[in-house]
């Protein structure tokens, strides 16, 4: 299993006329499958991230989708591929025996 922190990039643009801006839903699926569902607003530390965990070890994708206060989607979502890598332990190598 891993974990990703994912930080979005934000710039400052005018919303359409008469659309005002809520939140930006993230959709995280990983190498199995597996999808994980997070909003955001800004209010998070460092604003615009977040944690998430437990994602099977490969690759897979993060969409960002900025919605209004009605649940719209405001201009067009952006994907973002990711890979975990391979998950590794601490294997024992070898033994050192010295008289004590």
């Amino acid at each position: 299993m891993a974990n990703i922190l994912i930080q979005l990039t934000k710039t400052s643009t005018p919303p359409p006329a008469g659309v005002t801006f809520a939140k930006t839903a993230l959709v995280v699926t990983d190498a199995a499958g597996a999808t994980q569902n997070f909003s955001l607003n800004g209010s998070e530390t460092p604003p615009w991230s977040v944690t998430a965990s437990g994602l099977a070890d490969g690759n897979g994708t993060v969409v960002a989708t900025d919605l209004d206060t009605t649940g719209a989607t405001i201009g067009t979502a952006i994907t973002q591929t990711f890979s975990t890598g391979t998950a590794t332990f601490p294997a024992t190598t070898g033994i050192t025996v010295t008289p004590a």
